[in-house]
């Protein structure tokens, strides 16, 4: 601990008082995950609990390999479903999505299948899959069927030729059920309706829906995704296009419009469909915690992503005053997600053979009190340069902070971000002493060449303190308090305002790895106390 112990007394020499940041979570690579696999050319990952038992499972997509799925055991373990479970020929999957096909309880899976020579010129296209999750129960033969999933080989949506670059389930109708939409490039879009009666081989009974815009334009789709863009009560479509082409976005014209269910209108007359770009992927999030969704664009070739403020109507306007809106690349995908539990959303984007961009929302949960994302441009999440094609919030832990999984093509590994919380943490246990009640925080990373705050409010006035700092924590009795670092430095020379605080700001310095832990404290001069000083809580950081 030498070096870190030189490291962290120079650290917190004082060079100015300067703005406080945000304090931000910690993104930490598990090196151990089995989830990142090597030589994979994943592009979808996505969370969720298929077996039912309250926790989160992985499903990888692969182009031309077999899709893998990882079953959650608990405490970090994750176990790939072996092959009798779920059987996957090698095959072209651009996307996947959860849904109960067949009202039984239980989460079964659409894949969108494409085939990336598919010329506009000609070729026949691609079956998509989809496979019925068997639930709990006994199989024929005698083997318990958690985890079990049978392929579904007959009917119109498995065996429906096409270019499929997204999957969404969706209730279209508002009957219960759910229905499948699978956006294709150079080809119409698919929907199917499902009318609630489970086939012989227990998937539901679909219809493929063969009128309105949805399914008769043809354009370049590269992504989809549905939701309640106008608050009326039943679903919408979001298109993503590509080659040059606007966006689209599909009204629903049941509710408000008063029409039936399941048709659905092409809006114009607004920047989300009138926008041209390049389009490759679309989600949608109430970012400004205003009750409606608004609508986030991907774009590749180098040109701006774009986040778009949804008027409460389902008409867009363009928020270029933004971070998210201000940088571009080669963008395919993005995800929302609340990472540090303030009750708004930050995003995640993914990018290709350069390094992924990552937004931190500071609204603090407010409602509507103007939308403002600030980029994490330091921590692991933000370096080196994969070729990454999507990414994923899941709370895998069950600890409330989401971990981010992002998958990759062209052999590099898929990544596991483990959420290690917010990136200071009061621990308390000061054990106050005299008749003041100091409080130490600390905001900014400390990442190499980054600005900390350190702030001591509600000390004793015009008196001088220690910072003491380590590496582990003590927490043992001293001077009638609790030390709750241990003493590794030992910084005297502080010295508190008449009104008993103190702020100073500190250039931290290179050398600390990724996810160390450091601790402070602050012991203060204090004539009202018996021992003659007073201390502060113990305060947590971790480096990014």
């Amino acid at each position: 601990m030498t070096i870190y112990t030189t490291l962290i007394a120079a650290a917190l020499t004082v060079v100015a008082a300067l703005p406080l940041a945000a304090q931000d979570t910690v993104y930490l690579q598990e090196t151990g995950s089995p989830i990142l696999l090597d030589g994979q050319d994943s592009r979808v990952i996505s969370g969720k609990d298929f077996d039912g038992d309250g926790d989160m499972d992985v499903f990888v997509g692969n182009f031309a390999q077999q899709n893998i799925m990882y079953m959650n055991m608990g405490g970090g373990v994750f176990v790939e479903v072996p092959p009798f479970t779920l059987t996957m020929p090698a095959t072209h999957t651009y996307d996947a999505a959860w849904g109960d096909m067949d009202g039984d309880g239980d989460l079964d899976l659409a894949c969108a299948n494409g085939d990336k020579d598919l010329s506009q010129t000609g070729g026949l296209g691609t079956n998509n899959e989809l496979y019925k999750n068997m639930g709990e129960g006994i199989a024929p033969d005698g083997v318990p069927t958690e985890g079990r999933f049978t392929a579904i080989t007959e009917g119109i949506v498995v065996n429906d030729l096409g270019e499929s670059f997204a999957v969404i389930w969706l209730d279209v109708e508002g009957d219960g059920d759910m229905d499948l939409f699978f956006a294709n490039r150079l080809q119409e879009n698919q929907l199917y309706i499902n009318d609630g009666t489970p086939d012989p081989l227990g998937a539901g009974m679909f219809t493929k829906h063969l009128i309105g815009e949805l399914v008769t334009d043809d354009e370049t789709t590269r992504d989809a995704t549905a939701g309640d863009l106008d608050g009326d009560g039943d679903t919408d479509v979001v298109i993503a296009n590509s080659n040059g082409l606007p966006n689209a976005i599909y009204l629903n014209l049941g509710g408000a419009q008063g029409g039936a269910p399941g048709d659905f209108h092409r809006q114009s007359g607004h920047a989300a469909v009138t926008d041209i770009g390049d389009t490759y992927g679309v989600s949608l999030g109430d970012a400004d915690n205003d009750g409606d969704l608004d609508l986030f664009a991907t774009n590749r070739h180098g040109q701006l992503n774009r986040l778009y403020e949804n008027n409460g109507d389902a008409t867009y306007v363009l928020r270029d005053d933004l971070a998210p809106s201000q940088q571009g690349g080669d963008s395919y995908a993005s995800a929302f997600g609340d990472v540090d539990g303030d009750g708004d959303l930050d995003l995640f984007v993914a990018n290709r053979d350069e390094i992924n961009f990552y937004y931190v929302n500071d609204l603090g949960g407010a409602p509507d009190v103007g939308v403002t994302f600030r980029e994490i441009d330091y921590g692991q999440v933000c370096e080196g340069t994969d070729d990454s094609r999507n990414g994923a919030f899941v709370d895998l832990d069950g600890d409330a902070f989401p971990e981010l999984l992002v998958a990759n093509t062209l052999g590099d590994s898929n990544v596991h971000f483990r959420n290690l919380g917010h990136q200071w943490v009061n621990l308390g246990a000061s054990g106050q002493q005299g008749s003041t009640d100091p409080v130490l925080s600390g905001v900014g990373p400390l990442n190499a060449g980054a600005t900390v705050v350190y702030r001591i409010a509600g000390g004793p006035a015009n008196e001088p303190g220690t910072m003491v700092a380590g590496f582990t924590t003590v927490f043992a009795p001293f001077k009638g308090g609790t030390l709750v670092p241990s003493p590794d430095v030992v910084v005297p020379g502080f010295l508190l305002d008449g009104a008993g605080n103190m702020e100073f700001a500190t250039l931290m310095p290179p050398g600390f790895p990724p996810g160390m832990f450091v601790y402070h404290q602050m012991w203060i001069v204090d004539g009202t106390s018996p021992s003659g000083v007073t201390s502060t809580n113990g305060l947590q950081a971790i480096v990014p």
